[in-house]
Parts: structure tokens; C-alpha cells; sequence
């Protein structure tokens, strides 16, 4: 029929309408991940301590070297946490608790009350099979006490998405060798967690769309 797939002139106006109204809605929405996450309002996270330089080079390091390397990013776990108690008890300041910490703060509590009821009581001490997990709820609750400025976010972003790309591309370049069923991040071993930790980039990639400097525009099409 000639009038096949048309729409009927009398819908036009309201499906104009609602496209502006969901349109209007998204813009609104990218607005407030823009607050939200401190890309256009630094005075969002002025509440928590300032990051330190140094405190800052540990983070973007260990951000690039998570997907990467084993060794490195717990190297850079343990360094971040002592940077950040040592200039705190000088400072006298431990920043403020983030809205997160809570629950981050069951994640070491659960490792080490599980090996209480665990098949393996009495073979292994509290902290063997518990201290890796510790440093890894330790390192995000300082890094979520810390106050970082647009620039410093674009930064740390910039760390994740580079070090999950470069990640994918090591990755498939040693699946191409080993000959496994399924590629795998170096600092993972298996395919799921890869997989998973691939969020990350992707939520980092997204971030740094909503950044008004090209480059960064450009750094997160690639982690996309």
C-alpha cells in the first residue's frame, strides 16, 4: 500500500513533543553526572580532603596498572594507603567519610569473619587468607576520602580507560600465543573477572564523554 509505514499527520505534534520532553531529560540528566562527579563544579567535593601530588601519581598509576600487572597494582594499593595516613596524621585531617564507605567497610569486615566458620579453620591465619582483601576495601575507602579537582578526575579517568585498552590489546595478543579457549587480562587469569573489570572502563568511558576537552571525548570513545 502506497501509505504503508507513513505516520498519520495528526501524531506528528505529540511524538515532536515527546522526543523534546525525553530529550530535554537526558540533557537534564548529563547535567547532573556532570555536578555530580565534580566535572564542572569543584566546589561539589570540596568537603573531602585535597588529594596531594603524590597521592594522586599512586592513584592514576594504580588505576592503569589494576587490568595489568599483579605485583604493581597491590604495590601501589600499599602505597597509596600509607601516602594518605602519613600526610593525614600531619594534616590532621582524614577527609570525610564518602557515601560508599559503609558498605565497603563490610567487604574486609565479611574476610575476616568468614574464615571463623570456614572448612579451612586452623589452617590458614587470620590475616593469610583476609590481607589482600583488606587492602583492596582500604584502597577505595581512601581514595573516596579524597577531594580531587576536574582536572585531577580527568586524570585518574584517563588512567582507567588507557590501562583497559591496553589491557584488551595484551590480552589478545597473548590469547593469539597461548592458545586458551577465551583471552584474559594479565593481572586476572580468567575470562569473567576480564570481563567484569571491562565495566569499569566502559563507566569511565562514558565519564569522559561528558568532559568538555576533546581529548577526553576522544579517550572515552576508545574505552567505549
Amino acid at each position: 500500500h502506497k501509505h504503508a509505514g507513513k505516520i498519520p499527520t495528526a501524531l506528528l505534534p505529540p511524538l515532536i513533543s515527546l522526543v523534546g520532553a525525553n530529550a530535554r531529560k537526558m540533557v537534564e540528566i548529563l547535567e547532573l553526572f556532570r555536578k555530580r562527579f565534580g566535572l564542572d563544579d569543584p566546589s561539589a567535593r570540596l568537603l573531602l580532603r585535597t588529594a596531594s601530588a603524590t597521592e594522586l601519581i599512586i592513584l592514576a598509576l594504580l588505576l592503569f596498572a589494576l587490568p595489568l600487572f599483579e605485583a604493581p597494582k597491590n604495590i601501589f594499593s600499599g602505597l597509596l594507603i600509607i601516602a594518605y595516613l602519613v600526610r593525614s596524621a600531619i594534616l590532621r585531617d582524614f577527609g570525610r567519610a564518602s557515601p560508599f564507605e559503609l558498605p565497603i567497610w563490610v567487604l574486609p569486615a565479611l574476610t575476616l569473619i568468614a574464615l571463623l566458620t570456614s572448612e579451612y579453620v586452623g589452617q590458614l591465619g587470620l590475616l593469610e587468607s583476609a590481607q589482600w582483601w583488606l587492602v583492596i576495601g582500604l584502597t577505595a575507602i581512601v581514595a573516596g576520602r579524597l577531594a580531587y579537582t576536574p582536572a585531577e578526575l580527568r586524570v585518574l579517568l584517563a588512567a582507567v580507560i588507557i590501562g583497559g585498552v591496553w589491557a584488551v590489546v595484551d590480552s589478545l595478543w597473548v590469547w593469539s600465543l597461548n592458545g586458551k579457549t577465551y583471552p584474559e587480562f594479565r593481572s586476572v587469569g580468567h575470562v569473567n573477572p576480564s570481563a567484569l573489570y571491562m565495566l569499569n572502563v566502559l563507566a569511565a568511558g562514558f565519564a569522559a564523554l561528558l568532559s568538555d576537552k576533546r581529548w577526553m571525548q576522544a579517550i572515552g570513545v576508545a574505552g567505549i
